[in-house]
């Protein structure tokens, strides 16, 4: 046996775990907030740059076994449409939007509710504290939980979040200066460890609500503060752990360390890069289990974001409420958070069960084609953005994957990939036939009702084919041209196959003050088309949302061309 083991391990005082475990989750979990929100910016550019890259390159090789093996499969079943099928999706789109806003209700209201037990797990409180930390807690959660609501209320999570986060600060606020178990203290010191912590918490808290809430940044900022926090965590733990039974030990390697002694300092180092390579491992296997919910359509990327931040939220009001004793610690002050968010959770899923609107068996929805001229306008992807998440109640939302999506689309699973550096795996090498192309593409909805975006990838020797097949495949078809030239080739290519292969009566194009609409109809007489015959949306605003919705609907529902995949042909 080791001689250092049987020595008395250093003073509490001096452990990392001195206050316990549980009083180093929580700022733990908020140091990740600081340093996911610079880094998933970081990751945005370096993505968006990593995705052209990959776009320009032509495949050399022969295509991978398993788009071969694709290709061979049968095809999967493609939606019909029936007698009276534009009234039947237009029905589903309001029955599924009002199935969310009142699940997402009952979530809201049970986790408020919730927070009358937590207020008193910090000893006793009136009853105005004990309402007063309730409603704190309902307004902290009103704007995570409406980034889970269809596109009208998602779009002002933000703005209703911020007010009604600082409202419940003023409420927390008043709930401590009321409270008769906080003993007057002479002014804080900048040396003050509750003004630090306090700063910190606060800082944190902002900088992560607002990576969390930004349209732009959330798709990387979600997968990251799981890897980061995760990884962070499974470091300081099994450290914290070992210094409490072999405290004598790491601090014998210390001494030798500072004396000078390399072997012992060097021992420390691997065994830290060991637990640091293990750390970073979990943290990686823990994204890939969003992944897999998400796959398996337990839960949408629409509601990964809300459920973040309601964990966080939890997570931190228990802290809040916590003895900072470590003694003094039982065990609802451990269970709290999980119960907390099993409660809420339930609630929203029992609703999600329960409400009329949940689309019954493997059935495919109407599938939507989103053709755009690349853009990095963020004005330019408001329009899209409402579309594709309203269609994604009724069916799947088809798109060729590129640079300009990276502030819309960029799920966890992408970002996973990414940050794996397995991103090459998404795209496709060269030309597939529809089966395997539908094969890759999940037709049916997630437990809250809404189907999945799929952006396709492509190298450049394959999206020309990659992008009729999709045509061909589509049930409706939005063509945005704003801003279209005779410059931009490829949305010029896309107009000229859609009058090849007769899909205009499944197009609706969108354009504005700067569409070139005679290159446009230049571009459908020859090849063959009629410029009549493709209708069109001029100056889109937000308020034309409705109106395209109503116009891509219809057109999924005619009758006029059959729904039936046909296969491109590789290019010679």
């Amino acid at each position: 046996m080791i001689a250092c083991l049987s020595e008395p391990v250093p003073k509490p005082d001096d452990l990392l775990l001195s206050d316990g475990g549980f009083h180093l989750v929580v700022p733990v979990l908020l140091l990740s907030l600081l340093v996911v929100a610079p880094l998933a910016w970081l990751t945005r550019q370096r993505y968006r740059r990593w995705v052209m890259r990959l776009m320009s390159l032509d495949q050399k090789a022969e295509a991978p076994a398993a788009l071969r093996e694709a290709a061979a499969a049968a095809p999967p079943a493609a939606w019909a449409p029936t007698d009276g099928a534009a009234g039947t999706l237009a029905h589903t789109l309001a029955q599924g939007e009002r199935r969310v806003w009142l699940a997402t209700l009952a979530a809201w209201a049970v986790f408020g509710g919730m927070g009358l037990w937590v207020a008193g797990l910090g000893g006793p409180v009136t009853q105005g504290q004990r309402l007063a930390f309730a409603a704190a807690a309902a307004l902290l959660a009103l704007g995570p939980l409406m980034t889970q609501l269809p596109d009208r209320g998602a779009r002002q999570a933000h703005r209703t979040g911020a007010v009604a986060a600082l409202l419940a600060l003023l409420l927390l606020w008043w709930m401590d200066a009321q409270s008769p178990s906080v003993p007057a203290t002479g002014a804080a010191g900048d040396d003050d460890p509750t003004v630090t912590e306090g700063v910190l918490i606060a800082a944190s808290l902002a900088l992560g609500y607002w990576a969390m809430f930004d349209r732009r940044l959330r798709g990387q900022v979600q997968p990251l503060v799981v890897l980061v926090s995760v990884a962070a965590l499974a470091v300081l733990l099994p450290y914290g752990w070992l210094e409490q039974h072999a405290g004598s030990c790491l601090a014998r390697v210390d001494q030798a360390a500072e004396a000078g002694r390399q072997l012992p300092m060097n021992l420390m180092t691997v065994a830290m890069m060991s637990l640091g390579a293990v750390a970073v491992w979990l943290g990686f296997r823990a994204v890939a289990g969003l992944v897999w919910l998400i796959e398996q359509r337990h839960l949408s990327e629409s509601a990964l974001g809300g459920a973040l931040c309601l964990a966080l939220l939890a997570v931190t009001l228990v802290y809040q409420r916590a003895p900072e004793e470590a003694e003094a610690l039982r065990s609802a002050h451990l269970l709290a958070a999980p119960l907390w968010l099993a409660a809420s959770f339930g609630a929203q899923w029992l609703a999600l069960a329960g409400l009329p609107g949940r689309r019954r068996g493997d059935g495919p929805g109407p599938r939507l084609l989103v053709l755009r001229v690349f853009s990095a306008d963020p004005r330019k992807h408001a329009l899209l953005d409402s579309v594709q998440a309203r269609w994604r109640f009724v069916g799947p939302v088809l798109q060729i994957g590129g640079p300009d999506l990276v502030a819309m689309n960029v799920d966890p699973y992408e970002a996973s990939m990414y940050l794996s550096a397995r991103m090459h795996r998404l795209f496709l090498p060269t030309v597939v036939g529809g089966a395997a192309l539908q094969a890759q593409l999940d037709a049916r909805p997630c437990r809250d009702g809404r189907h999945r975006i799929h952006e396709v990838f492509c190298f450049n020797t394959a999206w020309r084919q990659s992008v009729e097949q999709l045509m061909l495949d589509a049930d409706a078809i939005v063509l945005d041209v704003r801003g279209l030239n005779a410059q931009r080739e490829g949305t010029s290519y896309e107009i000229g196959r859609l009058a090849v292969r007769g899909l205009l009566p499944r197009v609706v194009a969108v354009g504005d003050a700067d569409t070139d609409w005679p290159h446009v109809d230049d571009m459908l007489r020859r090849h063959g088309g009629d410029p009549a015959r493709l209708p069109r949306i001029g100056d889109a605003r937000d308020g034309s949302v409705d109106d395209l919705l109503d116009r891509l609907i219809a057109a999924a529902s005619a009758p006029g061309i059959p729904h039936t995949m046909r296969e491109v042909l590789p290019a010679q």
